[in-house]
């Protein structure tokens, strides 16, 4: 499998829940993937714990061209999406993508998990194919999808810059809340 998760993905997750002040360090378990399948690689959902709790997490993956396997565990630091700033932001997986960058990803992920609550109506993992074109700088999945798809995919890149490129982060947390 290609890929890392969205840790961030977490932060989005909790965004509408809580407003952490701070970072905090958690530990990650890889369970395995959900299920949804395009483009020969596996799509959002990918089964987590965090920090050994026997729930499990439904997370993103915002890297395409890193591997993992189920029962991999590491270290990961949260950081709630209220709290990104200039400084943070070049911590994380994807520094280039700036505070925007990481607000559309976060919207992005929104959108999927509503249409996967929503009886599971991505189940091609379009807003994920979305997020990897984001943070790729490339279009992994215009040689890995449908035509049609891609071009769905790159609707959802171009509302996610249109609308929510722009927006402040408490305008994203009304979204998320």
């Amino acid at each position: 499998m290609k890929k890392s998760i969205f840790l961030m993905a977490t932060t989005m997750l909790l965004a509408g829940m809580s407003l952490t002040a701070s970072a905090q360090t958690d530990t990650m378990g890889f369970i395995s993937p959900q299920g949804n399948n395009s483009g020969k690689v596996y799509v959002y959902p990918y089964n987590f714990t965090i920090s050994g709790s026997p729930v499990s997490y439904p997370l993103m993956c915002d890297s395409f061209n890193r591997r993992i396997s189920n029962g991999e565990n590491w270290n990961a630091t949260t950081l709630n999406v209220a709290n990104l700033n200039p400084g943070n932001v070049t911590g994380l997986e994807v520094p280039s993508a700036g505070i925007v960058g990481y607000l559309e990803a976060s919207y992005l992920f929104v959108e999927e998990v509503n249409a996967y609550t929503d009886g599971n109506s991505d189940p091609e993992g379009l807003y994920n194919w979305a997020v990897w074109d984001l943070f790729t700088g490339t279009d992994p999945s215009g040689s890995r999808l449908s035509s049609s798809d891609e071009i769905t995919v790159q609707g959802y890149l171009s509302n996610a810059e249109a609308n929510y490129g722009g927006l402040t982060l408490a305008q994203l947390l009304r979204l998320v809340q």
